[in-house]
């Protein structure tokens, strides 16, 4: 018999067995996907250089990649906007951490 089949033995109804059992079950598993598609999100460079066209609205890696010119490259603002292009990554790894690591080592444990 399955988790949610015990729960409904139990007395829980169909909303409340996903969300006592299903939900925390697939909780580590969803963290782990939704920070990798942030961190793919916050770094897509190709697209936001194909199509945006206004500096108003480009993106960070696309901001520092204005950086480099044809004969100079800024390394102190390069360094620096790098710098700061990490800080929501570090600070979004820091909140999820916990459930992250569980959620890359439930695949690894047999039984």
């Amino acid at each position: 018999m399955s988790l949610e089949e015990q729960a409904w033995v139990d007395g829980c109804g169909r909303f409340r067995a996903f969300c006592a059992v299903v939900l925390p079950l697939l909780r580590p598993g969803l963290i782990a996907v939704g920070s990798f598609a942030f961190v793919h999100s916050w770094n897509h460079f190709l697209f936001a250089l194909m199509f945006l066209s206004s500096q108003d609205k480009q993106t960070i890696p696309v901001g520092l990649n204005t950086l480099i010119g044809a004969d100079s490259v800024d390394l102190g603002a390069l360094a620096a906007g790098g710098v700061i292009a990490a800080v929501p990554v570090v600070i979004v790894f820091a909140f999820i951490q916990k459930w992250l690591i569980t959620g890359f080592s439930a695949g690894a444990v047999k039984g």
